[in-house]
């Protein structure tokens, strides 16, 4: 998935098993899902500009790993200290978001990335709690679809590629990460059909690769 266009299909075929009912424009709702995408994982994306289906991302609380899943390394390893300090971040901001959004009357549970878990049956709706979420977490110091920078994406490698060690060290075969040039260069290259390096690989499109991507996720978080 390497271009907006790519994207918003995506995000339509996802609707059509997720909820068949809704007739969503994606050219308005995914607002720059691409640039999302480059540090966040596609899941937690979906989720975001979509607010159907809460994100599954849960607080990182993992910090030492001592015992990794059946062909895991049998070392012991320790996670770096901003995976705990971005849970605590993490779980802040979505109280505080909840909190906001719920002084709006909406009855919705949201999660950090802004997804909900309640599913629109009109695009009106849809459209407006989408709204309220971007005016929630602008208020909090917060915006989903900001940050898209060259300087945003070297800030992040370094996280990145912790991330990427915390999924090896767990047993899973996922590519190595680039340079740090090469993953800007990845990152901005519009309109290409090359893949974009993620610290999961391809793992969260495999079916079954995972057995729980939410703790994965959680365990070996990316930054938020």
């Amino acid at each position: 998935m390497t271009s907006d266009q790519d994207f918003a299909a995506h995000l339509r075929d996802r609707l059509e098993v997720i909820a068949p009912d809704v007739a969503v424009d994606t050219s308005i709702v995914v607002r720059g899902g691409r640039r999302r995408q480059r540090v966040t994982a596609i899941a937690g994306v979906a989720a975001t500009s979509l607010v159907l289906a809460g994100g599954g991302w849960g607080a990182a609380s993992v910090v030492r790993v001592p015992t990794p899943p059946p062909g895991g390394s049998t070392d012991e390893w320790t996670a770096p200290a901003w995976f705990a300090e971005q849970a605590e971040q993490r779980e802040a901001f979505r109280t505080n978001l909840q909190a906001c959004v719920d002084a709006r009357g909406w009855e919705v549970t949201v999660d950090e990335w802004g997804g909900g878990d309640r599913r629109f049956t009109e695009k009106s709706e849809l459209d407006r709690f989408v709204a309220d979420v971007d005016d929630c977490s602008r208020s909090l110091g917060r915006h989903f679809g900001d940050g898209d920078s060259e300087a945003t994406t070297r800030s992040f490698y370094p996280m990145l590629v912790d991330t990427w060690e915390c999924v090896v060290h767990l047993g899973y075969d996922v590519p190595p990460p680039p340079s740090e040039d090469e993953l800007v260069r990845q990152y901005e290259t519009d309109g290409s059909s090359e893949p974009i390096w993620t610290p999961y690989g391809d793992l969260m499109e495999r079916p079954g690769a995972v057995p729980d991507s939410a703790a994965l996720e959680a365990t070996c978080p990316q930054p938020w």
